[in-house]
């Protein structure tokens, strides 16, 4: 498993985290557009201008393309807060030890979508999908997404749920990890409306079916584990 921590100004914590997981496996710290000090500059592999969500998730496919070691990439964004790196990896690595397992994200504290936040039932749970900004997949399936045409959108909304069809339509599951907590609260720091727009535009080019999967995903329904076996029904 590759870890990818990917950082725009959330230097501290990226530092962090980057130091965390190396006792863990191998980390490839990528850096797009911050204001780095010389102390946090050096834990950086690569250092970009700010290339926004879409272009850090294809430059992480292509890194974990190239290694042959590593089928599975850890992708995290330095604004999540992570108490233990052993059990984030080890978790994850556990789940994908089940081959109907595509995409696995860790629990989270109440932010995000009601899907994504702990249950309390200290086990995997399927989800419709889960969010970007912390989760593991396989690259079997990344590489059906990227490169992600970034002319049309850089910021990334929507990718997470594109990922998730991907694994419907391959019988893959995407699942949370109640078993473990990460925080995720900070703003998105970019346009909501620009990020609507581009996700908008992005779908339709999409197959009929992938757009049809993203409509579901925006009925609540769609957001509970009854959800989840609704959706395998439909597809």
């Amino acid at each position: 498993m590759l870890i990818t921590i990917v950082n725009h100004n959330c230097n501290a914590n990226a530092v962090e985290l980057i130091s965390g997981f190396r006792s863990c496996g191998e980390v490839l710290a990528i850096d797009s557009g911050s204001n780095l000090d010389n102390f946090s500059q050096n834990y950086f592999d690569l250092k970009l201008p700010n290339v926004y969500y879409a272009n850090l998730l294809n430059i992480a496919c292509q890194e974990l393309a190239n290694k042959s070691q590593h089928s599975l990439l850890y992708f995290i964004c330095s604004d999540v807060k992570i108490s233990n790196y052993h059990l984030t990896i080890q978790y994850a690595e556990e789940a994908f030890r089940n081959p109907a397992v595509g995409i696995y994200a860790p629990a989270c504290n109440n932010s995000g979508h009601p899907q994504m936040q702990c249950q309390k039932t200290n086990k995997l749970r399927p989800v419709v999908f889960v969010e970007g900004f912390c989760f593991a997949i396989r690259l079997s399936l990344l590489q059906q997404l990227c490169p992600v045409d970034t002319e049309v959108n850089y910021v990334g909304w929507g990718l997470d749920v594109y990922l998730a069809y991907l694994a419907f339509k391959h019988h893959l599951q995407s699942v949370v990890d109640d078993r473990i907590i990460v925080e995720h609260d900070s703003p998105c720091g970019y346009s909501l409306a620009l990020a609507r727009q581009q996700r908008n535009n992005w779908f339709s080019l999409q197959s009929q079916e992938a757009q049809r999967f993203r409509k579901l995903t925006s009925i609540q329904l769609l957001k509970s584990s009854f959800g989840v076996q609704l959706c395998k029904l439909i597809f």
